[in-house]
């Protein structure tokens, strides 16, 4: 079963409660600021990661998953393509090039 989140952070890493997201005229601000709701309050975090968990489970033969990303980092990235409607080069460029 995959982790819903490390929760022991790297060092030189924000925690996402401490996370200032800054209004703007872009679209990816307002979903950051969902997203950061969702992680820090826990009865939504509970709701959204067992819903994530099943939907999941239900459709990977492996109930194992592959290692290395969270169900976190799995709900942060598609909430964000489905929000930005990015295609997959945008997505790997955020995911990869840039820190929020």
């Amino acid at each position: 079963m995959r982790k819903r989140f490390e929760p022991q952070l790297a060092l030189g890493l924000t925690p996402i409660a401490e996370v200032v997201i800054t209004k703007g005229r872009d679209e990816l601000a307002p979903t950051l600021a969902a997203l950061k709701h969702i992680f820090v309050t826990p009865a939504l975090n509970e709701k959204v990661f067992s819903i994530v968990e099943e939907k999941i489970a239900s459709c990977s033969k492996n109930l194992k998953g592959r290692e290395g990303m969270s169900l976190w980092q799995i709900l942060v990235l598609a909430t964000c393509r489905l929000t930005l409607d990015a295609d997959y080069d945008r997505m790997w460029d955020l995911a990869n090039h840039h820190s929020f």
